[in-house]
């Protein structure tokens, strides 16, 4: 019977497979579990033109900052959707902030589930986006 942590490798190394197989150029975003080590989260870029990612990452992947602990996936994306995640991120940003500029000074901002997905282009004083 596979351990736990044998069964999340497994697949954490189907969904880079995955991902790779959509495109070489990946965002996977690690993260160190070890208490004694100050590093959290651990972004890589990788591009894989040859496919030798999987090989080299088959039994794991230590922490960078501490070396001790295996490393567990938190997420793995195409470069392209990292790109249009974070260009996303930056609209419902910069909504957001719209919303703070037209409170009160020292007034709290209560957005809905909505207010904080929304993502469309602020419209213009003239009414083009």
């Amino acid at each position: 019977m596979k351990s736990v942590h044998r069964i999340a490798h497994d697949l954490a190394i189907e969904a880079i497979r995955q991902a790779r197989a959509r495109q070489y150029l990946l965002h996977i975003v690690m993260y160190c579990q070890s208490d004694a080590c100050p590093a959290r989260e651990i972004d890589i870029y990788v591009k894989d033109h040859d496919q030798a990612l999987l090989p080299l990452i088959g039994d794991g992947m230590c922490c960078p900052v501490c070396g001790r602990q295996r490393l567990r996936l938190q997420s793995v994306q195409t470069r392209r959707e990292r790109q249009i995640a974070d260009e996303r991120e930056a609209r419902c940003s910069v909504n957001r902030q719209l919303r703070r500029a037209k409170l009160p000074p020292g007034a709290l901002l209560a957005e809905s589930v909505a207010d904080i997905l929304d993502d469309s282009l602020p419209v213009g004083q003239d009414g083009d986006q």
